[in-house]
């Protein structure tokens, strides 16, 4: 099961490895509203169950008429531990954990996730894999996610909306983290744009996307008297990534709605703060940079100790190095 958008996008690439791999193969999803609308129209995917949509004596009973061949539990957690043991299915996989759990033995293939644990995100979930579902991997997939039908017309809307023409410079950017401390500071995405607008000036139109509980961040981050800066209202995931897929560029945290825009191939800057770029960055790649703190031995710490208004990851990194390398890019 998957609940979070970032964890949900990056398994789309084990899905498409396994129908290239096992044609045949039937494969379906267990995921969390509103994490689950990432794989809508996803080509390799026969049935989405959503777990929290789903009666629990409906999702078990179901589960356990398919007698899956290989369960692959990515996720694993109390619930879905509990999944795989009403399932009836023979072989039952354990993916990601942080400890060792009880509950784990359940699993009766327990491969060695952790050995793969400085692979970009995408690509650990086929490699620990390899020897079980899959010969060694030479080329890795990439993910997966399919825009509505009618996006020809969402982007027409989009455009009239905003008042855009071909000329425009389409400018993102995604503030929110899931932990404070992957959230750079108002004032300085306040500063940047101040920049953006000093060299760009009504060229560039930049959109804040960020949800109803961040409104009072967005704002802060607005410079006064700027008309050129707006706040779309996404009222579910097709929507954003619809919106995120005009972009010319990106500049976002580590995020989910970052993933979205790597598998929309739109180009993004990533503010890169605790997390360990290894796993949550495709290295090597032009298209999407990343930018952090200089000279911290803390950096891509993986932990979550620090004052988000002192730590030395936000504060210390300047918004015009995160300029120069935009104004690289564009």
């Amino acid at each position: 099961m998957t609940k979070k958008i970032g964890d949900t996008l990056v398994c789309t690439p084990l899905l498409s490895a396994i129908k290239e791999e096992h044609s045949n193969a039937d494969i379906d999803f267990l995921a969390k509203y509103p994490a689950s609308e990432i794989l809508e129209r996803n080509p390799d995917i026969n049935k989405i169950y959503i777990i929290n949509k789903t009666p629990w004596l409906k999702l078990i009973s179901e589960i356990r008429n398919k007698r899956y061949d290989f369960i692959i539990d990515l996720y694993p957690t109390e619930k879905t531990a509990l999944i795989c043991a009403l399932s009836k299915c023979e072989n039952k996989i354990r993916g990601y954990f942080l400890r060792p759990k009880l509950y784990h033995r359940i699993y009766n293939i327990r491969p060695d996730y952790y050995a793969t644990n400085q692979t970009y995100a995408p690509n650990r979930q086929i490699k620990f894999l390899e020897g079980i579902l899959f010969k060694k991997v030479k080329t890795f997939p990439k993910m997966t996610l399919i825009l509505p039908p009618d996006i020809h017309d969402i982007k027409k809307a989009f455009f009239k909306k905003y008042n855009i023409s071909s000329d425009n410079l389409l400018i993102g950017f995604v503030p929110q983290g899931s932990h404070p401390l992957k959230m750079w500071p108002a004032e300085s995405w306040k500063r940047l744009a101040e920049l953006i607008i000093q060299k760009y000036s009504t060229k560039a139109k930049i959109f804040i996307f960020i949800d109803k509980n961040g409104q009072d961040f967005a704002k802060r981050m607005c410079p006064r008297d700027v008309k050129n800066i707006f706040i779309p209202q996404c009222e579910n995931l097709t929507q954003l990534s619809s919106y995120i897929s005009f972009l010319n560029l990106a500049v976002t945290v580590c995020t989910g709605t970052k993933h979205i825009a790597i598998a929309l191939d739109v180009p993004t800057i990533t503010i890169q703060t605790i997390t360990n770029p290894n796993t949550w960055h495709p290295s090597g790649n032009p298209k999407h940079r990343l930018v952090s703190a200089q000279g911290l031995d803390c950096l891509y710490c993986d932990k979550t100790i620090c004052n988000p208004v002192t730590a030395p990851c936000l504060v210390n990194l300047k918004p015009e190095l995160v300029f120069n390398e935009l104004t690289n890019m564009l």
